[in-house]
């Protein structure tokens, strides 16, 4: 006589075997493929937020990042000419533009700009290019 217990020990054995066939059905495994779905687009519009919760400070800092981008084959420096506007809790910061050539920053504000020539500038470039923020790689 095959009892209940039995039943339920099939069924359980068979949702663990689907789970363990599937590993990239997890949260994470999705978040990974999703991450690296957004990383073989060659070209486009994001927009990016994060909130800031700085310890000594009573309110959490927010930015908005609006990106352009199209990816750049064999850039040492970034992997993408790019076009980014900034705005901290709403209000607007800057502007950021890579050519492949030259990095630009600006504001409409004062109109102050800097340009960065990579050809003269290369190290420098290089030793900054982490400042800017993109949609970045999980390290979970």
């Amino acid at each position: 006589m095959i009892t209940y217990r039995f039943y339920s020990l099939i069924g359980l054995l068979a949702v663990f075997n689907l789970i363990s066939c599937h590993k990239d059905l997890t949260p994470e495994g999705i978040l990974h493929k999703s991450i690296d779905q957004c990383q073989n687009v060659q070209n486009g519009t994001y927009e990016m937020a994060y909130y800031i919760k700085y310890i000594s400070g009573k309110d959490t800092m927010h930015s908005t990042y609006k990106h352009i981008f199209k990816k750049l084959k064999d850039d040492s420096i970034f992997s993408s000419a790019f076009h980014y506007q900034k705005f901290s809790n709403n209000d607007y910061e800057n502007d950021v533009l890579y050519t492949g050539n030259e990095l630009v920053k600006y504001t409409i504000k004062d109109s102050m700009g800097e340009i960065i020539s990579k050809k003269l500038w290369y190290d420098n470039l290089k030793s900054i290019s982490h400042n800017f923020k993109f949609i970045a790689r999980l390290t979970i």
